[in-house]
């Protein structure tokens, strides 16, 4: 669905302010990204100068969402009308975007301005990276962990009823699992091919570095990227943070003669149902199944 601006009113009269976490999307609204002055922080270095990936800035199409993959840039947007102040400028606002923890004093948190996507629209976009890496708070980066809900919280007036929040969910990274007990295996070796090269494809880290990874990767193990960054899995995950558009395939190899599961989705679905994965793609249940769960040719877009 596109990113629909809905017109309430507070209490006053006015009309109230709305935020949203939104994602790119070929159906949703074209709106305009101004570099954030999160990521204005950063220079270019060459990990990032020849990567297919970029900051998301520019007219891009956005719907709003409630999941990201760990990696992906955190986009917010803010719509109120009540901070489009002068006509003649693209003006900026601030929100504050925080992982929820249980414990008090854990967990990242960063401000992040959000610039106006056009003169006197009253529509305001930004963002700011994730990582799986540790990072400070304020830094620009927000740590992130498989299964990490964030909040954005945007603050309309000085009233607490103007306080304005929305949420996302971290999907789950990549996992292995047995396909007659749902329970998680380590030590599966995974490759992703470029099918139109049919060359092991080009993998990069996380922003804002995108460091490059390997395409060959463990199930369960910690792998690290040019720049030394470590990215740990828990058992039986894997993860390819950032992968240029195109169709890919994944491969497996071990020592056990495990092979790619051909059971259906819904025998696979009825494993394990007390798991937390959310974001099924084939079918319904607790695991995220695609062709690429099957070692089909899979599509993925910028």
């Amino acid at each position: 669905t596109s990113l629909a601006v809905v017109i309430q009113t507070d209490a006053d009269g006015s009309a109230a302010a709305q935020i949203d976490f939104v994602a790119p999307d070929f159906i949703g609204t074209p709106m305009n990204i101004a570099p954030t002055v999160c990521s204005a922080a950063f220079a270019a270095s060459e990990a990032t100068a020849s990567a297919p990936f970029a900051e998301p800035t520019g007219t891009r199409t956005l719907s709003v969402t409630n999941a990201y993959a760990i990696g992906d840039p955190l986009i917010l947007a803010v719509t109120d009308a009540a901070r489009n102040i002068d006509p003649a400028l693209r003006e900026s606002v601030q929100v504050q975007v925080g992982v929820e923890v249980e414990v008090a004093g854990r967990g990242d948190r960063e401000t992040v301005t959000l610039i106006e996507v056009a003169p006197d629209s009253g529509v305001f976009v930004g963002y700011v990276f994730s990582t799986a890496h540790t990072s400070l708070p304020n830094d620009c980066v927000l740590s992130v962990k498989s299964r990490d809900r964030v909040t954005g919280v945007y603050a309309a007036a000085a009233a607490s009823t103007a306080i304005k929040r929305t949420r996302a969910f971290i999907a789950p990274v990549g996992i292995v699992f047995d396909d007659q007990t749902g329970e998680p295996v380590n030590g599966i070796i995974l490759r992703l091919i470029d099918v139109g090269t049919n060359t092991l494809a080009q993998i990069r880290g996380d922003g804002p570095v995108y460091a490059r990874l390997p395409a060959s990767v463990v199930s369960g193990q910690t792998v690290k990227d040019a720049s030394g960054a470590a990215y740990e899995n828990g058992r039986g995950e894997y993860r390819y943070p950032s992968v240029a558009a195109g169709d890919y395939r994944l491969e497996i190899f071990n020592a056990r003669g495990w092979k790619i599961s051909d059971r259906p989705d819904s025998e696979l679905q009825a494993l394990n149902p007390s798991a937390r994965r959310e974001l099924t793609t084939t079918s319904p249940g607790p695991f995220n199944l695609s062709d690429a769960s099957r070692g089909k040719v899979f599509h993925l877009s910028s």
